[in-house]
């Protein structure tokens, strides 16, 4: 089996790494959510503009997603340890398989600019996206089950129980060829195995947020330990 090597960052706490504007419209109206249009989104007020739900805290957090770095495109993990949910998700940046033809990505979308739709989906902010809820373990529940909490304990969220680590290849390029595809079957294998592979079994209790690409992986990854160091 081939192997790829990859560089792991410890989790680290949201807030220390991201300025999360607190959503203070009312959440109380029922039903929670409601479609507009093919989506499915929070029954409140828009009070948050898409572009500023998460904000870099420093510049060097700021060149670390920026979408000409390398550190930008991977894997992102987000943690939620109070609530005992976890979401893995996929950031390529150059080229996938559709229907057996490599296809360029043409518009890459970085981890920063998924990570800022992910932060409206947990702390259930009105966006355009749709927020999704997968048997009572997705973004929805989550959200209603975030709010309450902060809610009831008085406390803003700024998304500080949030824990965040970000998996990239050592050298992506050499990867280049489909590295969506690679990255998927490395998003399924940690999804599946509710991260035990790579953190141990503090996860082994955990649920995913969503379903993942249901892709086997046929490499062996190797992982490059390291920590944000901002």
């Amino acid at each position: 089996m081939d192997q790829i090597e990859f560089e792991i960052y410890s989790p680290k706490l949201f807030n220390t790494m991201f300025i999360v504007p607190p959503d203070d419209s009312s959440w109380d109206n029922e039903p929670r959510y409601v479609k507009r249009g093919q989506n499915c989104v929070p029954n409140r007020q828009c009070s948050i503009a898409a572009g500023d739900f998460l904000q870099p805290l420093n510049e060097n957090v700021t060149s670390f997603f920026d979408n000409r770095s390398h550190s930008n495109y991977g894997i992102y993990i987000i943690i939620f340890p109070n609530f005992k949910r976890f979401y893995v998700g996929v950031a390529a940046r150059f080229s996938r398989l559709v229907r057996s033809n490599l296809t360029p990505i043409r518009k890459p979308e970085g981890i920063f600019q998924r990570l800022g739709k992910h932060r409206a989906k947990c702390t259930g902010s009105y966006s355009a996206i749709n927020h999704t809820d997968a048997n009572g373990h997705g973004w929805r529940t989550l959200a209603i089950e975030r709010y309450l909490y902060h809610k009831s304990h008085g406390i803003q969220d700024t998304m500080s129980d949030c824990l965040l680590s970000i998996i990239n290849f050592k050298d992506h390029i050499a990867h280049k060829a489909d590295d969506k595809g690679s990255l998927e079957k490395l998003e399924n294998w940690l999804s599946t195995s509710k991260l035990t592979q790579i953190f141990g079994n503090k996860y082994l209790h955990f649920y995913p947020l969503a379903h993942t690409t249901k892709k086997q992986i046929d490499f062996e990854p190797d992982f490059i330990e390291r920590d944000f160091g901002f």
